[in-house]
């Protein structure tokens, strides 16, 4: 379950999921977060020099941001899997109720053979 949406009214949950982004042109994570130290991959900018700040995203932060994603995209599926088994339940009940409305009373039915029979 990511930060952004597992957090209590006792939880003081701050998001910051804007601040990491995947850029599909170069298939990478990006941050605006300050680099940790030692940090040699790709930086728009030093950090502090530019407004527009953006740097790839270290091994560890790529991990857990593809493990956050995963994490919400199975809780996704499983909501999307309950809403469909719910619905198609409801269609069930309602082309049964419509069976049952549409079947005719025995009386009528018996009815019906005798006549047939005559």
């Amino acid at each position: 379950v990511s930060l952004s949406e597992s957090h209590s009214d006792d939880d003081e949950v701050i998001d910051q999921s804007d601040r990491c982004w995947k850029d599909e042109v170069d298939n990478m994570w990006l941050t605006d977060f300050p680099p940790p130290a030692g940090f040699d991959g790709y930086e728009s900018s030093p950090w502090g020099s530019s407004t527009s700040y953006e740097r790839a995203c270290t091994p560890d932060e790529v991990r857990l941001l593809e493990a956050n994603q995963a994490a919400i995209a199975a809780d996704e599926r499983t909501e999307e899997e309950e809403l469909r088994d719910t619905w198609f339940a409801l269609l069930a009940d309602e082309a049964a109720d419509d069976a049952v409305d549409d079947a005719p009373d025995e009386a009528v039915e018996d009815a019906r053979h005798k006549r047939a029979a005559l």
